[in-house]
């Protein structure tokens, strides 16, 4: 967990890069540490919907699923405009999409996403008089330039690619801890 001066209530971690498939594309610098600002690292933070990332890193992340999900299924721009989501793909059956990886700073520590973490599901019925179509898209923000983040987090993990998560911070030791768990059991099992 990274000490924010500026931001002493954020739950920060270093970032080290985000894998796409076996691709690993290398967070920009400001994104593992946090300066004296307090403007670097990513903040984890339930209350923000979907993950945000600094421009050039996501247009990167984007561009490498595009290369990978975009050569077998058409790209579904009308649902894009409208959901402000993308890219958006169609597909008939099962879209095959890569698996994608958060690395943080320390130990090699990595989180891997669940599919429906990062790739939202659904069925387009377009102009409402047309084939309905299923549809799947990416679900990661562009955060904006660097220059724009400064005097705060680099980027943001956002609390639907924490689902199926139980986070874990340990302020004494300084750590972040992420966990697979079916967190309504885990509820179920406090009543006990």
């Amino acid at each position: 967990m990274l000490h924010n001066p500026k931001h002493p209530y954020f739950y920060s971690a270093g970032l080290e890069g985000i894998s796409v498939g076996k691709r690993n594309i290398p967070a920009p610098e400001n994104l593992k540490k946090v300066d004296r600002r307090g403007s670097g690292g990513m903040v984890v933070d339930s209350g923000t919907t979907f993950t945000m990332l600094p421009s050039n890193l996501y247009d990167s992340v984007v561009n490498e699923f595009d290369h990978r999900v975009g050569r077998f299924n058409e790209r579904a721009s009308a649902v894009e405009e409208t959901t402000g989501l993308g890219p958006c793909y169609y597909y008939d059956k099962v879209a095959k999409v890569p698996v994608i990886s958060l690395h943080f700073v320390g130990n090699g520590s990595r989180v891997v996403l669940p599919r429906r973490n990062y790739f939202y599901e659904f069925l387009d019925d377009g102009d409402g008089i047309g084939k309905k179509r299923n549809v799947g898209c990416l679900m990661l923000m562009n955060g904006g330039d660097e220059e724009e983040l400064s005097g705060g987090p680099g980027a943001t993990l956002g609390n639907y690619q924490q689902q199926g998560f139980e986070v874990v911070y340990d302020l004494e030791k300084r750590k972040i801890g992420f966990a697979r768990r079916k967190c309504s059991s885990l509820w179920d099992s406090f009543k006990n």
